[in-house]
């Protein structure tokens, strides 16, 4: 029964997309830490085998988000992105820009460092970034749902190297300061819940990385997540 019950959360988990699959990641990892001992299951084959097919249950996801209510929302797969070599943007305002304003930057991926560049199509741009250590902006846009409007909003990286500030609509929402090589794989969450403007259709989040050395870049994903 237990076995049973399992194999239709695992195929609920991998089968569903959006908040119905998440609804399932989250029963499925429920439901394992609560009949781990009772079932005779070869756990670490079984993680082994959803982690090398890229979290095909969620359960990665479900773990790093359980203490946020769905909805999850996920950022684009691609950031506009901009490198700012001479470190000039503050000074610019570059964190005020519009979406508008940034038609120029080049999108980018945002689950692996900036210096990982075997599909970034622009050559002069892929060129500097493979060894690029320095100061690099990125924006994106994302909608807020109305079932958030009376919780804590907050966004949820999965990993910066090594620091960032944080500006939403313009306003500073916070800031990641790496200390040690931990820090730049450690997720962490920053509130925005006063920078977001509810008369707007989306909202724009802007991203100051300053990297010192080694890859660099938001390497990991993004969530827009609340709390109640």
């Amino acid at each position: 029964i237990l076995a049973n019950k399992h194999s239709r959360l695992v195929y609920g988990a991998m089968y569903n997309r959006g908040t119905k699959g998440y609804k399932f990641a989250e029963k499925l990892l429920a439901f394992r830490k609560a009949n781990r001992t009772q079932m005779e299951m070869s756990w670490p084959g079984i993680f082994y085998v959803e982690d090398v097919w890229g979290d095909v249950c969620k359960l990665k996801l479900a773990s790093h988000l359980e203490k946020y209510p769905l909805p999850w929302i996920k950022t684009p797969f691609k950031w506009r992105f901009k490198i700012d070599e001479k470190d000039v943007g503050l000074k610019e305002k570059w964190q005020n820009k519009s979406w508008e304003d940034t038609k120029n930057w080049k999108p980018i991926r945002v689950n692996v460092p900036w210096s990982n560049t075997y599909e970034c199509p622009y050559k002069e741009l892929k060129k500097k970034l493979k060894t690029y250590d320095g100061i690099g902006w990125y924006t994106f846009r994302v909608k807020v749902p109305d079932e958030m409007k009376e919780r804590k909003i907050f966004l949820y990286f999965g990993g910066v190297d090594d620091s960032c500030w944080i500006y939403v609509n313009g306003k500073p929402a916070g800031e990641h300061i790496s200390k040690n090589a931990k820090d730049t794989n450690t997720p962490f969450e920053i509130e925005i819940t006063k920078q977001i403007d509810w008369t707007k259709k989306y909202q724009t989040v802007t991203v100051r990385v300053e990297d010192k050395g080694g890859r660099g870049g938001v390497h990991k994903e993004t969530w827009l997540v609340s709390k109640k």
